[in-house]
C-alpha cells in the first residue's frame, strides 16, 4: 500500500493540479481580453479619424457648393423677369422686320 496513494492524497494532488490549470486559464483569458481591448481601441480611433475626415470633406463640398451658388447669382446681370422681357423683344423685332418689308413691297 505504500506504492498506492490514498484517496486523500489523490484529492489533494487533483486540487493542486486544478488550481494550477485554473490559474493558467485565467492568465490566458486576461491576455486575450487585453488583446481584444487593444484592437477595439485601435479600430475606434481609426473610425473616429475617418468620421472626422468625412465631415471635413463634407464641409468643404458644402462650402464649395455655397460659393458656386453665390457666384452663379452674382454672375447674373439681369433678373429672370428682365431676361424674359429682353428675349421677348428680340422675337418681336424679328417678326416686325419681315412684316415691314412686306408692306413696302405691296405699296410699290
Amino acid at each position: 500500500m505504500s506504492d498506492e496513494k490514498s484517496a486523500g492524497e489523490l484529492r489533494v494532488e487533483r486540487a493542486k493540479r486544478m488550481a494550477i490549470e485554473g490559474a493558467e486559464a485565467w492568465a490566458e483569458h486576461e491576455t486575450e481580453q487585453k488583446a481584444v481591448e487593444a484592437r477595439t481601441t485601435r479600430l475606434r480611433a481609426l473610425r473616429l479619424e475617418k468620421e472626422l475626415a468625412d465631415s471635413v470633406e463634407a464641409e468643404k463640398v458644402a462650402a464649395e457648393a455655397k460659393l458656386a451658388a453665390k457666384a452663379k447669382v452674382a454672375g447674373k446681370a439681369k433678373s429672370p423677369a428682365k431676361a424674359k422681357a429682353d428675349a421677348g423683344k428680340g422675337k418681336v423685332a424679328a417678326k416686325a422686320k419681315p412684316a415691314a418689308s412686306a408692306k413696302g413691297t405691296s405699296a410699290t
